[in-house]
């Protein structure tokens, strides 16, 4: 997953489709899908008439959730390739 400036204007729009976040994060667009379904049960995020997806999330904190997204990444890769 690559976090660069696009992916964050993405999300600073407040609203997501499904393709967007598959392509944002390499999740398959299948698992995409049924987790954004389980999410919007629960109340976390919710879907739009277009189909696009938001959650409530203040903009400031954006940034640093990507920011820790990406050192999970990262963390992930090094122990993958150590193994």
């Amino acid at each position: 997953m690559q976090l660069g400036h696009e992916s964050v204007d993405k999300m600073s729009s407040g609203v997501l489709s499904i393709a967007s976040i598959s392509d944002m994060t390499g999740i398959p667009r299948q698992t995409v899908r049924r987790k954004c379904a389980s999410l919007e049960l629960k109340g976390v995020i919710v879907r739009d008439k277009s189909r696009l997806y938001c959650c409530d999330v203040p903009s400031f904190a954006i940034e640093a959730i990507l920011q820790q997204i990406g050192a999970m990444i990262k963390l992930n890769a090094r122990l993958s390739a150590s193994e």
